[in-house]
């Protein structure tokens, strides 16, 4: 038998009894859900006055947009809210993050994809393709991964630069359906294929997508789970997503606060001009089939002057996100610009995406939470080459 010092018996009865009451002010120092949403309430009416307050005596201008007058944020109005809506959104974030120390199983999981970066939190988020789990958002230098909470497991990975460039070294279909598997192995080494339908496409030669999905289990009871890499033809990681960690976990009781998607041809869809064709039995309501009309519309794009443009109105909200879905085919443009109407349409938010870049994917538009968002217009016209394909499918706008 092992003996043990009367000095080192006193040591451990400190320790065991400093213990109990720092681990009790531990547990009291989180503050609960209900004490959260509070100081976000707080937070958020206090935006919503500074920006009624500007609205009525700052500086403002009438913009008229397809017959449309809407009062509109200009001058040192606009910046001031601008601030203030990135100081409100950074104390929202700081009240939603997990300990860091419970986000140490999600960055050590990101950090097997790239071993030895510096990882950084940003935000709580939801997934579109279900908006019971509950995410977080990080970032690296070159991607954004989303990770589920409960199981710590990456379900999306995309990039944050998507410039494009001439590579110099070409892979084979062949050799990048190895390079995926591989990357599968690495992030996820419990994942089985075998059962799975695969489709392995691409859009232009240019991007590959090398997707795996089990029709026997379905997402909400809709869409097949899958899982599903990309890669550019120079080899270099396009994006990831994987819907199966989604399936695994406890379903969440927390009622999401706005959680509605739009459809193109819908209630909430308005096709201001221009021509289109129908992509019949294709885009996100033939895929998921709740929703309808089972098709998207798309047009080629134009260098310069749009000639086309869709736009989405949705439902008074809150604090959103708006996420696009991008088709698999008929969406190869280089330059897809998304232009959202926030602060009830006094602000302008604008993002550019490549639509070549995703394969029957959620896309999300807004890297901020964006407040009270009225109106999404995608038009036609691009910076890039002209002649390539431009889609509108649904968008989904939702609180994380």
């Amino acid at each position: 038998m092992k003996k043990i010092s009367l000095s080192s018996i006193a040591l451990l009865i400190i320790i065991m009894t400093l213990s109990v009451p720092v681990t009790n002010a531990l547990a009291q120092s989180q503050p609960s859900v209900e004490d959260i949403e509070a100081k976000i309430d707080a937070l958020l009416n206090e935006y919503k006055s500074e920006l009624m307050y500007e609205l009525a005596n700052g500086n403002t201008a009438i913009e008229v947009d397809d017959g449309e007058r809407t009062l509109i944020l200009v001058g040192e109005s606009a910046k001031k809210i601008e601030l203030l809506w990135q100081e409100t959104t950074k104390k929202i974030n700081a009240l939603q993050a997990r300990p860091e120390v419970q986000q140490d199983r999600a960055i050590a999981a990101i950090q097997i994809v790239e071993p030895g970066v510096h990882v950084t939190y940003i935000e709580k988020d939801k997934s579109p393709y279900d908006m019971t789990s509950e995410l977080e958002k990080y970032h690296t230098e070159k991607y954004y991964y989303w990770v589920e909470v409960e199981s710590n497991q990456i379900v999306q990975i995309d990039l944050i630069d998507h410039l494009i460039s001439s590579p110099s070294n070409l892979y084979s279909p062949i050799d990048l359906e190895t390079k995926a598997l591989s990357f599968l192995q690495l992030i996820d080494p419990e994942v089985e294929l075998k059962n799975m339908k695969s489709l392995f496409t691409n859009k232009e030669n240019e991007n590959y997508f090398f997707r795996w999905e089990d029709p026997l289990h379905k997402i909400n009871g809709q869409m097949s789970s899958f899982i599903q890499v990309g890669f550019r033809k120079d080899g270099s990681l396009l994006g990831y997503v994987n819907t199966f960690p989604l399936l695994e976990k406890t379903k969440s009781s927390i009622i999401t606060s706005f959680n509605e998607v739009y459809a193109n041809g819908g209630d909430y869809w308005i096709w201001r001009y221009g021509s289109y064709t129908p992509a019949e039995n294709a885009g996100y309501c033939y895929i998921f089939g709740w929703c309808s009309p089972k098709d998207f519309y798309w047009t080629y794009t134009t260098n310069g002057t749009a000639t086309a443009k869709g736009v989405w109105a949705p439902n008074p909200n809150t604090t959103v996100k708006v996420a696009a879905f991008i088709p698999g085919t008929y969406a190869t443009t280089i330059q897809a610009c998304y232009t959202i109407k926030y602060n009830g349409g006094a602000s302008l938010y604008n993002r550019c995406i490549i639509q070549n870049d995703y394969y029957d994917t959620w896309v999300v538009i807004n890297t901020p939470n964006l407040y009270s968002v009225t109106k999404v217009f995608l038009v036609n016209s691009t910076d890039g080459e002209s002649g390539r394909k431009v889609a509108w499918d649904e968008i989904w706008v939702y609180t994380p």
